[in-house]
């Protein structure tokens, strides 16, 4: 992603070790800290007591404070001692030890500020130099400082985690090199392997990040430089300046995954320390790795296409790359991490000897593919160094579909669309869904597997009575207790269930190709609701997952009339109309029990598809293909979140209310992004691409392939910093306090308070 307004943007992440701005806790009133007050008088001069002008903005909390000045930034560490023995539950203060660094830009001025995002509440303060006090003094999330240096601004502000953030703005034609950072403190400066330079006091520790550089697909070397005086400027390579160059700490790897010919991926998942990316590939020179220790490895290619297995580390460092396969087609792995255990790869296949294992114990197992002229589907399960856990068949006599797999906490749940009518049926009892097939059309069979011993413990198939049920790019998702599915279905008697209370439940086959049918399944397989949900025409779901309690769908829609559209307000991005060309992307979400929370097309006059959606609790990343430009587009200001030159390859983020924060091109002339990873720190992206792709090695060791491999398509795998805007909750005082009455406030700690005064109108 990039960001194109200006010719040069240059981004700097600032990390404070040890005591930072997110490790900060207020025991009686909850408020967010990561915010820039605005001095008006409020700040005073310890020696004289007299206000200090010098300060224009400031953060505060118990360990840490940031201030920033005229000419630049002052860091200041904090820690408090208290006095021995002192009563645990009112400890006395001792003494309060500090450090403080000074950042003084050279030649810099910091006087023209262009506020945005300010907080919803004001602050009041009562010091000893303003006894009548300073009232409603604002805050703002985001600080531009316009023309610091001639055609340069300066924008800070935090991240979702906490860490300080600010860029350098340069106009076309403008001078990087008149940047000049004098750092003012005892100890020096530190430039380190990975092209971070530090500054560490007893205290606490700074820590600048390596800036990077793009232009038009092509990396720009950049760096810090470290002269004498600790002053620090940037030694950054010639490059084009009538072309936009962009600086983008949130693109942190990008890489092509691939032999001399077709590669494609189907799955990514990552945990937070291990990153699985799976799919198939027609290479005989795929890129492998044997890890030893007794992990599963292949190195060659056994048919046409083989599945391919590849685990890195969350720095990317490559740790096994296997081909799995028999000599037979083996296309369409798909990984899924379970409970930090296991590895799942479900695929389909037409080989009789992919490689079968069973570990007894009462798993289920078929080593055998049921008709030599039709797919199967096939389950593996490794532990996370690789070693072969468990592999099955998973099909009948006619063609059937690649697995879809998804947990519960206690269970494994999978289901396979196709024509057999002879996978086994496991009924569970105590009301679990349970059904017989006799015809040979699509259907669905769904099946739950114990995480432990494997062993099946509910099958059945999901079907209507005449036609069958379910086709292509199904979907499944699991909450911590129930199953989801999101089936493409064509048949006009779907087994339909209203579970009332507000659920939306649609009964009646909408039209076109393909409805969507959603379901919602007990952990017990009890079915609690089921609908159509769809307009006139066709819809096609690519995308299933459950985030911060909600159950969201993406896909792709033609129908032009009488899709579901919900507007919930508040800012929630809504399109009420078809945008036109071949298909639109469709973006949907639900509480838990059905209720429809929000409902839009997503698309511009050309075919846009959606392909997956992935979120945590603040919100969640959708990616797709284009065919040509068109896409709606979103710029929020922040640097690295914006491509507006037309590619096939989209990513966004909407906030959990439905409102958009961005959405950008991100790269190639053709290829799909394809699936979606969310950790807590990182947004991985996988799909295939042509030779088109922006790339960037995240160094130290992490795998980095330049160069497309060979053949129409190559994996390629993407890692985003998260980076988004914190959700603000606060939470009031329990004593009311008018203006211009007076009160004692009593109160001990070390904390820094904040008290917060409220009309119940405005804040």
């Amino acid at each position: 992603m990039s960001f194109k307004f200006y010719a040069l943007l240059i981004a700097i992440l600032t990390i404070f070790n040890l005591y930072t701005f997110a490790n900060v806790e207020n025991r009686d009133l909850t408020i967010p800290t990561r915010a820039f007050i605005k001095n008006v008088g409020q700040i005073a001069s310890i020696q004289t007591n007299t206000p200090v002008t010098d300060v224009l903005y400031y953060v505060s909390t118990p360990n840490a404070m940031l201030y920033i000045r005229k000419t630049g930034l002052s860091y200041v560490f904090l820690k408090n001692e208290y006095q021995e023995n002192a009563n645990d539950d009112y400890p006395v203060l001792k003494k309060t030890n500090w450090q403080r660094i000074d950042v003084d830009y050279i030649d810099a001025d910091f006087s023209r500020a262009v506020e945005s995002e300010q907080v919803p509440w004001h602050y009041n303060f009562f010091y000893a130099h303003c006894p009548k006090g300073i009232m409603n003094v604002n805050a703002f999330h985001t600080l531009m400082f316009k023309n610091v240096y001639d055609g340069i601004d300066f924008k800070i502000y935090f991240n979702e985690k906490g860490d300080l953030k600010y860029d350098f703005i340069v106009s076309p034609k403008a001078n990087p090199n008149q940047i000049k950072a004098q750092y003012k403190f005892s100890n020096p400066v530190v430039q380190n392997n990975d092209g971070s330079i530090s500054v560490v006091n007893v205290l606490g520790e700074i820590t600048e990040k390596a800036p990077y550089a793009y232009q038009q697909n092509k990396t720009i070397d950049i760096k810090w430089k470290l002269q004498e005086s600790n002053i620090l400027t940037f030694d950054l390579d010639k490059y084009n300046t009538n072309q936009e160059l962009i600086i983008d700490p949130f693109l942190l790897w990008s890489t092509y995954f691939g032999g001399a010919n077709d590669d494609v991926a189907e799955g990514i998942a990552a945990n937070g320390n291990i990153v699985v990316v799976a799919g198939q590939t027609g290479s005989n020179n795929f890129p492998t790795l044997n890890p030893g220790g007794g992990a599963f490895f292949t190195g060659s290619n056994s048919g046409n296409n083989d599945l391919f297995i590849a685990k890195f580390s969350d720095q990317a460092l490559l740790q096994w790359v296997t081909y799995y396969g028999g000599t037979g087609n083996d296309v369409k792995a798909k990984p899924t991490i379970v409970n930090n255990q296991f590895i799942y790869i479900s695929s389909q296949t037409w080989s009789s000897d992919m490689p079968s294992f069973d570990p007894g114990n009462g798993a289920f197992y078929k080593d055998t593919l049921g008709n030599a002229s039709y797919a199967d589907g096939f389950i593996i399960k490794f532990d996370l160094i690789g070693n072969l856990l468990w592999s099955t068949y998973f099909g009948g006599m006619y063609s059937d579909e690649t697995p879809n797999i998804a947990n519960t906490n206690n269970a494994i749940f999978t289901f396979v669309t196709g024509s057999s009518n002879d996978i086994p049926l496991v009924d569970p009892g105590n009301g679990a869904w349970q059904q017989s097939i006799s015809n040979n059309n699509e259907n669905v069979y769904i099946a739950k597997f114990n995480i432990i011993d494997n062993s099946l413990s509910w099958g059945t198939y999901f079907s209507s009575a005449s036609v069958g049920i379910g086709n292509g790019w199904n979907q499944i998702a699991c909450s911590p207790t129930h199953l989801f599915l999101a089936l493409n279905v064509k048949d006009l008697d779907a087994p339909i269930v209203n579970p009332l209370n507000g659920a939306y439940c649609d009964s009646s086959y909408n039209g076109g190709l393909t409805d969507a049918l959603l379901c919602r399944f007990t952990e017990d397989g009890v079915l609690e609701w089921s609908t159509y949900f769809g307009g006139n025409a066709t819809e096609d779901i690519r995308g299933i997952c459950v985030a911060n309690n909600k159950l969201w769908i993406v896909g792709s829609t033609n129908s032009n009339s009488n899709f579901p559209i919900f507007d919930p307000g508040n800012g929630a991005y809504i399109q009420t109309t078809y945008g036109g060309g071949t298909y639109d992307g469709l973006i949907t979400s639900f509480d838990l029990n059905g209720q429809l929370m929000w409902s839009t097309y997503y698309g511009g006059p050309q075919r846009d598809d959606i392909r997956d959606i992935k979120g945590d609790n603040f919100g969640v990343f959708v990616t797709g293909r284009i065919v040509s430009s068109g896409l709606p587009l979103y710029n929020n200001g922040t640097p690295g979140f914006f491509e507006p030159t037309s590619k096939s390859i989209f990513i966004g983020k909407f906030k959990q209310n439905g409102k958009r924060q961005w959405m950008s091109y991100f790269s190639g002339n053709s290829g799909e992004g394809r699936k979606l990873s969310v950790t807590n720190d990182a947004v991985y992206l996988t799909g295939y691409i042509t030779n088109t792709l922006l790339t960037n090695d995240l160094g130290n060791g992490a795998f980095f392939q330049p160069n497309h491999g060979g053949g129409t398509w190559d994996v390629f795998i993407a890692k985003f910093d998260k980076c988004v805007i914190p959700n603000v909750n606060i939470t009031s005082s329990q004593q009311a306090i008018c203006n211009f009455d007076s009160t004692w406030l009593y109160g001990h700690g070390d904390d820094v308070v904040n008290y917060l005064w409220s009309t119940n109108e405005t804040t």
